[in-house]
């Protein structure tokens, strides 16, 4: 695994995530649609995001990747997204909750 993610930058999981995780996720994209407008829903408040980051899977794969301490920056994008739409994945401001980068 580590040499397809040095060689090409990227690795594909098939079936990582369970059913479970994969409905979570849509719901978490559902909520997040909806509230667009509204601005009533903060997907960081959501313990099912949690649930999500901070899921022993992934957090197995970043130990096997990453041989020191590595950190989530605070975004986390739900939203199948195309690009050049209004949301972006664009992150280089300060985080708004903290303060600092």
């Amino acid at each position: 695994m580590h040499q397809d993610l040095k060689k090409n930058k990227y690795k594909i999981f098939r079936n990582f995530l369970d059913k479970e995780e994969i409905s979570n996720a849509k719901e978490i994209e559902r909520k997040k649609i909806n509230s667009l407008e509204s601005k009533n829903y903060v997907e960081w408040d959501d313990p099912k995001l949690w649930e999500l980051i901070c899921n022993n899977k992934i957090k197995q794969v970043l130990n096997n990747v990453f041989k020191e301490d590595y950190y989530y920056m605070h975004d986390s994008t739900v939203i199948n997204n195309e690009l050049g739409n209004e949301l972006t994945w664009h992150r280089d401001n300060t985080c708004r909750r903290m303060g600092y980068f």
